[in-house]
């Protein structure tokens, strides 16, 4: 197997099957373009090892007798069609748990997991082992160093969570000033949270800027948003981080730090909750759009893949926390590392996410469950270490996060003209929906009955990146 050269982002190896002995690599050689994951050679094979905690994405093609790999999706075009088993599991899950993408072909390999490829029918993917042991050193201490890497003129996202309001109490005892910013949103969402974060600024004097997202052109926003990342899903999370830092991007700041890492690192969700341990209970919950209406939106209905896999991690009849903890570091976790990687690039910021140092990742992921959930509290191991620090009211508070609701900005909205939008006059549409469920989609929502905001704001984003695949 030789290394042939990088081209358009990507790297490429040849797969030679059989090669004499002579002709083959004398030592391992390391893809360095691809952040910590390693390329090696293993006689006949290629070996891919992408470690645990690692947020540089990695996406993988192989064809024709070659592997490429690249930290961005694009970068593996020319694409040959869409895979519907991705986009009805998009649909299904939000950011779902399985190594596909939006077109067939080309795969994502996942945090923690070694891919061996002798040929084309030749895979084997496992799981790397656990993460090391961590270090002696303090959570606090790295946090501190991490945020003193990104110097005095970085900015905080500011939630009333536990995260991002630690870092950036952390940071006020170590520079003079520190700068913030969240927004205002129609409806459930940031807006709710505003009077908490609010307090926060002012009792530890942190400089908030509240940006005014009440009013967007969700339609307009979507085609900028395919443009920026370049890839056609997004959690409505995603759609705001992007406006946002889009806002700060503009004023100049080159810095912005995240709280991104404990919400898969130390049981963030209710969804780590002991009442999910059974595989029906986790299913119904990360479930946001059912299977009946799968069946009616798609011509073409396929089987979940994320589902027959996350059967596979069931263990004593259950998901432990650990096996729900790995899941969302496969799904969720692996969608904001696209989404970082991709808003770096396009707005030319640096995200810093001190929680995803490896050393903090690694402490964090390897405590006790007691240190994650406990008497019903998550993440007690953050509420436990830094009591002192949290107002009362920031840990009183269920946190919202820094979302939005997308039916909210349907208000201006004609059945006829979401349809329209949706199917009329979208070849992804007419390719593979129905118009009779989508009428009922629509319709349903705009009347209040049901929220599928998120879910038309999904099919539309996949009809404008269609769109630029396929019909240019």
């Amino acid at each position: 197997m030789d290394q042939l050269p990088q081209q358009a982002d990507a790297l490429i190896y040849q797969l030679y099957a059989g090669l004499d002995a002579d002709r083959r690599p004398a030592e391992p050689r390391a893809a360095t373009a691809l952040g910590g994951t390693r390329v090696s050679y293993d006689d006949e094979k290629l070996v891919i090892e992408r470690p645990w905690f690692d947020t540089a994405p990695v996406f993988i093609a192989v064809a024709d007798g070659r592997v490429r790999l690249a930290r961005r999706w694009s970068a593996l075009a020319p694409f040959t069609a869409v895979d519907l088993n991705y986009v009805q599991d998009y649909l299904r899950y939000q950011t779902p748990f399985t190594r596909r993408t939006f077109c067939s072909g080309v795969g994502l390999l996942r945090n923690g997991e070694r891919w061996i490829i002798a040929g084309k029918e030749n895979l084997l993917v496992t799981t790397l082992p656990s993460p090391p042991e961590p270090s002696d050193q303090s959570l606090l201490a790295i946090l501190e160093r991490e945020i003193v890497a990104a110097g005095p003129d970085a900015v905080f996202h500011l939630s009333s969570g536990l995260d991002s309001s630690l870092l950036a109490i952390v940071a006020r005892r170590l520079h003079a000033t520190v700068r913030a910013a969240t927004f205002r949103t129609r409806g459930r969402g940031a807006s709710q949270e505003l009077d908490i974060v609010q307090a926060l600024a002012e009792q530890f004097r942190i400089e908030l800027d509240i940006y005014d997202l009440t009013e967007i052109d969700l339609w307009k926003e979507g085609i900028n948003l395919i443009e920026a990342l370049p890839y056609p899903i997004a959690h409505p999370s995603h759609l705001v981080r992007y406006l946002l830092d889009r806002r700060l991007a503009r004023r100049g700041v080159e810095t912005i730090v995240t709280g991104r890492g404990p919400d898969e690192l130390l049981a963030g969700y209710e969804v780590h909750g002991p009442k999910f341990k059974s595989l029906d209970a986790y299913e119904r919950r990360i479930t946001c759009t059912s299977e009946m209406w799968i069946e009616k939106l798609f011509q073409s209905p396929r089987r979940s893949e994320s589902r027959v896999e996350r059967a596979g991690l069931v263990e004593n009849g259950e998901l432990s926390l650990t096996t729900r903890l790995r899941h969302d570091l496969h799904a969720i976790f692996e969608a904001w590392n696209m989404i970082d990687m991709e808003l770096a690039r396009c707005l030319e910021v640096s995200y810093v996410n001190p929680f995803l140092a490896r050393d903090a990742a690694v402490l964090m992921f390897s405590r006790p469950d007691s240190d994650k959930l406990f008497n019903g509290y998550s993440k007690y191991y953050l509420r436990r270490n830094f009591a002192e620090w949290y107002p009362d009211y920031v840990l009183r508070n269920p946190k919202m996060g820094l979302t939005i609701d997308i039916r909210e900005y349907l208000g201006r909205e004609s059945v006829a003209s979401l349809v329209r939008r949706l199917y009329d006059e979208s070849s992804f549409g007419q390719r593979f929906l129905r118009r009779e469920a989508i009428l009922t989609l629509v319709e349903d929502t705009l009347s209040g009955r049901t929220n599928y905001g998120w879910q038309i704001w999904s099919l539309y984003l996949c009809q404008v990146m269609y769109a630029q695949l396929f019909n240019d």
